[in-house]
């Protein structure tokens, strides 16, 4: 097994790219798989690890975008919609629709204009069992990491190049003032090295600072944290997504199945910290989504103790006008090309698809060619489930759906232990074998945050059973035994910064916040 794309920088820095593409989260893979797509040269770079950044840490939710409908971007929410129909459709096995149940405060609270939008266009229906006034529809539910890497791996199978662990210094223009490259550093090597391309794509999120241009007469780009409680399934059972809103805070909180959790979320808060410093829940964020958990679900007793995990994202928003509040500003991306570089700022998980395609038109000017976008879907089909495999037909469409085809024979020839469930972790020898090998594993913190979940859907983040990983992972990636304790030390030190629960004993807890969920959502 050989990992496509894996080379060190230095060795790509003969002749000139097409298009290189900064950022490796869900917009800047869109754009890669487009371009690559296109039939040009391509490179994508992330100074960290693929989907490191706000793409593994967002809400896992493809939907249609019923909070735009609320602040009126109309526009915005139809975009989200189409998307979101599309990607239910071609993401079979990586993408499942999800129920979702609005309670009776939150539906009160939408005007009526827009829950006769809601029913008629975005598959509403009225869930009225009793009397109520709750509404339901359905949106859709993924892995968010596992969706990037996909992307990305469509994108490499026709012929685009990517790298993760290099970061860009600098943009590099020629006199005349256009930016013609950059000067990159790789990470694991400390070697710079000079990269030449005819176009260059800026999609670094809320990291965008000295690499975009913000749209003109507004300030510089802002961040909103949204941050998740995790509980585990047993503790929180839900069989689907319902949201109500906060008594204290007057915000609509959800909660929604994901495997063996639950997640509670999501705040959305001004992000003041640095770009560079790693996002994590605060206090008060914490407290306010578990105060709304114990008393949205009073039967199951909840505790802090009960609380797993957490993860907080930031979510880059453009730069405002003058006047215009954080919370208000429009959730839709800033697209701008100029002298060779082409901004993205902002963005969505649903609408990555659209994005891209619209980067890529300018792509085309800039780069001056007369090429075309065809209708493609938002990703490639797979090939139907062959027969004879040691697995289920929805086991190895799961397998089809977030590895490709290789891995599902790969995985069916491995021994039926391998096959099986590591205890405590959930993840099998076989998955992680074809993971280290072929998706740009360099550290034990991309295997367990990104390729799987186990940061946040393992108890304490699989730390108590992370040593039945070692005869796996080293052989594959070369690691000594001081690596691998190097790295398990570096996992340990990372998952209590950024997902270990927050340390709230002693702090109160209103319990007297207690309302209605509607009959449907208080049986979940």
């Amino acid at each position: 097994m050989t990992d496509p794309g894996v080379t060190p920088v230095h060795a790509l820095n003969d002749g000139v790219w097409d298009v290189l593409v900064i950022g490796g989260g869900i917009v800047g893979a869109g754009i890669f798989r487009e371009a690559a797509r296109a039939g040009l040269r391509v490179l994508l770079v992330e100074q960290s690890d693929f989907a490191s950044g706000t793409s593994s840490r967002s809400s896992k939710l493809v939907h249609g975008g019923l909070h735009y409908l609320a602040q009126g971007q109309i526009r915005l929410s139809l975009r989200s919609q189409r998307a979101r129909l599309r990607l239910l459709d071609a993401g079979a096995g990586l993408i499942r629709p999800l129920r979702f149940e609005l309670s009776s405060d939150v539906a009160a609270r939408l005007p009526v204009w827009l829950r006769r939008v809601l029913l008629r266009v975005y598959d509403g229906r009225r869930s009225a069992p009793g009397g109520g006034s709750a509404i339901g529809f359905v949106d859709g539910q993924t892995d968010d990491a596992r969706l990037v890497l996909r992307v990305l791996r469509e994108g490499r199978a026709r012929g685009g190049t990517t790298l993760n662990y290099v970061r860009v210094e600098r943009l590099l223009k020629d006199r005349a003032g256009r930016h013609v490259g950059a000067l990159v550093t790789d990470r694991r090597t400390g070697r710079r090295s000079t990269l030449q391309a005819r176009t260059i794509v800026s999609a670094v999120g809320f990291w965008s600072d000295g690499l975009s241009r913000p749209p003109s007469g507004a300030g510089p780009t802002k961040g909103l944290r949204g941050s998740h409680l995790v509980f585990p399934r047993h503790r929180l059972p839900l069989q689907w997504a319902v949201a109500s809103v906060h008594r204290f805070s007057g915000r609509p909180v959800y909660a929604l199945p994901w495997g063996p959790v639950t997640l509670v979320g999501s705040t959305s808060v001004p992000h003041s910290q640095s770009a560079n410093s790693e996002p994590r829940i605060a206090t008060d964020e914490a407290m306010h989504l578990f105060e709304w958990t114990r008393a949205t679900f009073p039967a199951r007793r909840l505790e802090l103790e009960d609380i797993q995990a957490t993860f907080s994202g930031v979510r880059a928003i453009p730069g405002r006008r003058a006047g215009e509040r954080l919370a208000q500003a429009s959730r839709a991306e800033y697209v701008h090309a100029e002298s060779g570089l082409i901004s993205v700022i902002g963005g969505k998980l649903t609408t990555f698809h659209t994005t891209a395609q619209q980067v890529l038109r300018l792509v085309f000017r800039e780069v001056g060619c007369s090429g075309s976008l065809s209708a493609t879907p938002p990703l490639d089909p797979l090939p139907i489930p062959w027969p004879g495999l040691p697995f289920d037909e929805i086991e190895a469409a799961r397998l089809m759906a977030l590895y490709g085809s290789d891995a599902v024979e790969a995985i069916a020839g491995a021994r039926a232990a391998e096959r099986a469930p590591l205890p405590g972790i959930g993840i099998t020898a076989a998955e992680v074998r074809w993971v280290c090998a072929t998706e740009h594993v360099c550290h034990l913190q991309d295997l367990l945050c990104r390729r799987f979940r186990t940061s946040i859907l393992a108890p304490s983040g699989g730390l108590p059973w992370i040593s039945r990983l070692r005869s796996v992972v080293c052989p594959v990636l070369g690691w000594s035994a001081t690596r691998w304790e190097e790295e398990v030390d570096a996992y340990r030190r990372y998952w209590r910064l950024a997902h270990a629960p927050p340390r709230l004993g002693g702090l109160p807890v209103r319990t007297n916040v207690q309302w209605s969920m509607g009959p449907t959502a208080a049986s979940a």
